[in-house]
């Protein structure tokens, strides 16, 4: 049986009242935080790095994960792992070769951590993940371009979401969109097979308030 969750990016919210938010969160029975972690080179913008990711962990103890925007994940998986991140989920064209994204993904474990795959929705081949879907906590589909913010959901990349929960032995897989997930994008993300649900702007410019924007979606999950 899948486990459907909200998955807030704490990247839009406001990083001087973070410790706010996620208590707000944590209050609206959120149990599930995503780290976008960009270093400026594998795409444009520069995010944050494992102290975030400590200081939420100190506070918070439902699934962080960490999403490696990075042209060389391996050199930040142990420090990422060391701060709190319970999964860490690395682009597969970082690697450069499958030999090497093996490697990549026992580091992952050897940290201490569950590996996942991010692919770019409207570029990324599928058979990168055909031989080692069984070995991923994971698969990340970008819902968009990655690295780019404020944008619609592409809803041609859901087709990517069918694709691999018809692949053998995904039932149980974990299905993670990210990229304009909202009230009224959810559903249709959910009915193509998805069953984690990154959300931005959703929930962080809710005019209600954040608890309210993460009790809109969860609704929106059932």
């Amino acid at each position: 049986m899948l486990d459907y969750r909200i998955c807030p990016s704490i990247l839009a919210g406001d990083f001087m009242h973070m410790g706010d938010a996620i208590e707000q969160l944590v209050g609206a029975g959120c149990s599930h935080l995503h780290m976008d972690i960009m270093d400026g080179h594998f795409v444009p913008q520069l995010t944050f790095g494992e102290k975030i990711i400590a200081d939420a962990r100190a506070m918070f103890s439902g699934t962080i994960d960490s999403h490696l925007m990075v042209s060389n994940p391996g050199d930040q998986i142990k420090a990422i792992a060391a701060a709190g991140s319970d999964i860490i989920i690395i682009h597969a064209e970082t690697a450069g070769a499958p030999v090497l994204l093996n490697q990549l993904l026992d580091q992952i474990r050897q940290a201490g951590a569950l590996p996942g795959i991010a692919l770019d929705g409207p570029t990324q081949d599928l058979s990168v993940i055909l031989p080692i879907v069984d070995q991923l906590a994971v698969v990340l589909v970008a819902t968009g371009k990655v690295g780019k913010a404020g944008q619609k959901l592409d809803h041609a990349c859901l087709d990517k979401v069918r694709q691999i929960r018809e692949m053998p032995g995904t039932d149980a897989l974990n299905i993670m969109v990210d990229i304009g997930i909202n009230a009224q994008t959810l559903p249709e993300a959910k009915a193509a097979g998805a069953n984690w649900f990154v959300a931005s702007s959703a929930i962080f410019n809710h005019p209600q308030g954040i608890a309210a924007g993460y009790a809109q979606l969860v609704a929106g999950m059932h």
